[in-house]
């Protein structure tokens, strides 16, 4: 999870500090986010996510986690379990 948000933030070439004045919060606190050190909050998750130009999903989710709901989603049409 955490991973993604500092390859994303390296994939658009900027420092923690610069994410955490955007954020709006200490570059420590920022750093200790990425690191898990400290649990984000919703509020600060989604800045985070619009900064970066993410989705939640893509930025917090982990990827092992997403191809499940991704191999999931058309598997299983709960409307046919009266019939069963």
């Amino acid at each position: 999870m955490l991973t993604n948000l500092k390859k994303v933030r390296l994939e658009q070439k900027l420092s923690q500090k610069r994410i955490s004045e955007l954020v709006g919060i200490s570059e420590s606190y920022y750093c200790q986010l990425e690191t898990g050190v400290r649990r984000m909050s919703l509020p600060i998750a989604q800045k985070i996510a619009v900064v970066l130009g993410q989705s939640m999903d893509d930025l917090f989710m982990s990827s092992s986690f997403a191809e499940c709901r991704e191999n999931d989603s058309g598997l299983d049409d709960r409307s046919d379990l009266s019939a069963r």
